[in-house]
């Protein structure tokens, strides 16, 4: 359970330390303003979203058809 929490945890923790040097970076030597910097993060998450949604659902297309199978293929022939 510990071990679970905290890989959880590390994730987010790199996450906001990405998004931190971010803003860092694009401000100071970019040269960005703060609210050009966010609205590219928000377009980002929400491009990110969208992205997730479409690549689930191609997942379940492709794997409609075709069929996610471990092992050798003509066993699955005989016992399907």
């Amino acid at each position: 359970m510990f071990l679970a929490a905290g890989s959880y945890l590390s994730i987010s923790a790199m996450g906001y330390l990405v998004i931190v040097y971010f803003v860092s970076y694009a401000t100071r030597n970019l040269q960005f303003s703060l609210p050009v910097t966010l609205g590219l993060l928000q377009s980002a998450a929400v491009i990110f979203a969208i992205s997730i949604r479409f690549f689930a659902n191609r997942s379940d297309i492709i794997l409609a058809v075709q069929g996610m199978y471990i092992g050798p293929q003509d066993w699955v022939a005989d016992h399907a």
